[in-house]
């Protein structure tokens, strides 16, 4: 949905609480930046109320949510036994240039305990080592998550995200063509 000519919002993920509760995420882009936005709706309410998860400001320095170049890394949502909604989303911490140029990206996390009315910092960085890519000249053709997806079993969170592999650059270990692959953690600890 567009918000105005250049803001937007996008990559959607819903989850119904336990006490059906209707709670949407997604990520917006544009000129004011990119924070990850909610709206929950209780069954007996009339209308949505919109409510922000995180922003780019509560990231470390040159680190954000969604830039133009991170189109479709959007949120998951993921609801535990005890009510606990997770939020998992990815972080991009910009180019590592200590060797061989590589983007990084992390998965951050946060939470509600109320049916998404707030939402609190759960996880800053969630995977144990960040995801890397190795870039290109070109900035459009990299190395990149994409959608985003969590679930609970047993006492477990399974993380799943589509990735695209662009880079061109053989000497990199580039494919002979662009191809999607499916980047999957599990966390024993609830994220």
């Amino acid at each position: 949905e567009a918000l105005t000519s250049t803001e937007y919002y996008r990559s959607f993920d819903a989850i119904t609480t336990q006490n059906d509760t209707l709670i949407c995420a997604a990520g917006t882009t544009g000129s004011s930046g990119s924070p990850l936005l909610a709206w929950h709706k209780a069954p007996t309410a009339t209308t949505w109320t919109q409510v922000t998860i995180e922003t780019d400001a509560n990231l470390e320095p040159g680190h954000n949510i969604e830039s133009a170049t991170f189109p479709h890394a959007g949120p998951a949502l993921c609801m535990l036994p005890s009510g606990r909604v997770l939020c998992f989303f990815w972080v991009y911490m910009g180019i590592d240039t200590s060797g061989a140029p590589k983007k990084k990206w992390q998965i951050r996390s946060r939470y509600s305990d109320d049916n998404g009315a707030t939402w609190e910092l759960a996880n800053g960085y969630c995977l144990n080592e960040a995801l890397e890519g190795l870039t290109d000249t070109s900035e459009a053709l990299n190395y990149q998550p994409g959608r985003l997806r969590a679930a609970y079993k047993d006492g477990q969170i399974i993380l799943l995200s589509s990735m695209l592999d662009a880079s061109v650059k053989v000497e990199q270990g580039a494919p002979a063509s662009p191809v999607n692959i499916l980047g999957q953690w599990a966390s024993s600890n609830l994220g």
